[in-house]
């Protein structure tokens, strides 16, 4: 049985910093986030006080909201780990 996958969003803050990634890491993040999109709770992390949740792809975090009833994860940040979380 094949499950349906997720739809991806981003916000316009989130595309273009990842625009701006180098284009290896830009690959590593969009490979992990289309095995993410299968089943996202799986590879994800709940933001502790947040309704937030950050892939770990290396040393670079995505910050997302999944609106499972809607099957969206909606992109909101993207960057290295030291600096993506400073407005949380």
């Amino acid at each position: 049985m094949n499950k349906m996958a997720y739809q991806i969003m981003w916000s316009k803050k989130a595309a273009d910093k990842i625009e701006k990634l180098d284009e290896d890491v830009k690959s590593r993040i969009m490979k992990r986030l289309d095995v993410a999109a299968e089943n996202p709770f799986s590879y994800v992390t709940k933001l502790k006080g947040l309704d937030f949740y950050r892939l770990r792809v290396g040393n670079y975090r995505v910050i997302m909201r999944i609106e499972g009833s809607k099957m969206i994860i909606f992109i909101i940040n993207v960057g290295y780990r030291s600096s993506v979380y400073k407005k949380y």
